[in-house]
């Protein structure tokens, strides 16, 4: 990018563009169905229902007059915690996160986890140090994150057309648009190529793409 395009503020989504987690998401869905006799979801069928706020993607897959949407989110965050052993953050995220503090740049996370969930996660890999703020939900509904991201931009100061959102989903570069950011989509996440592809928006097929497009 050019010195007049020059990147000062990226605002990271978590879930499946840091975090590997989407696999882990799938097979705790999965798990949720199975203890109803319910047959499984193929992960491309998963990827077709993300949406945000996440209360769409279950209405899918379940009947939400018959479970209640909050005991849907605590019994998936139960089995989330569970297949996420053994996974950590994308390959090359440090990297990535290390190249961009090195140059100067602003980072923060806007994610519709649960705010204690995520500095919890983003800490026990020792990466929370690189992140000028950490903004998470105050539940685990999985909201909107056009007013946090907003609001961080507007108290920064900071121009948001030197403002990259990357992020996994067709809710990233719906709030990439919404704030008027630049936007990169990686296609390793919750939400397949063919499913981010419409959007129109820059997708990559790895997150170390980024440092040689932001760096030059």
């Amino acid at each position: 990018m050019s010195d007049k395009q020059r990147i000062q503020l990226v605002i990271w989504d978590w879930n499946g563009t840091l975090h590997d987690d989407a696999r882990a998401s799938w097979e705790s869905v999965n798990d949720m169905l199975s203890r109803r006799d319910m047959a499984p979801i193929t992960f491309e069928q998963y990827s077709s229902y993300v949406e945000t706020p996440i209360i769409g993607f279950y209405r899918h897959i379940f009947d939400l007059e018959k479970i209640s949407f909050e005991q849907i989110a605590v019994e998936f965050h139960s089995g989330f915690d569970l297949h996420m052993k053994g996974r950590g953050l994308m390959p090359g995220a440090t990297e990535v996160l290390d190249a961009f503090r090195n140059a100067g740049i602003k980072q923060v996370i806007v994610s519709s986890s649960e705010k204690g969930q995520l500095m919890r996660y983003a800490e026990s890999y020792g990466i929370l140090d690189r992140f000028d703020a950490v903004l998470g939900a105050d539940d685990l509904e999985a909201g909107s994150k056009v007013e946090r991201a907003r609001s961080y931009i507007e108290r920064s100061g900071i121009d948001p057309r030197s403002t990259l959102v990357v992020g996994d989903l067709l809710h990233d570069a719906e709030m990439a648009q919404a704030v008027g950011a630049r936007c990169a989509l990686v296609a390793k996440g919750h939400q397949l190529r063919q499913h981010l592809e419409p959007c129109g928006e820059l997708i990559l097929d790895d997150i170390s793409e980024l440092v040689p497009m932001v760096l030059g």
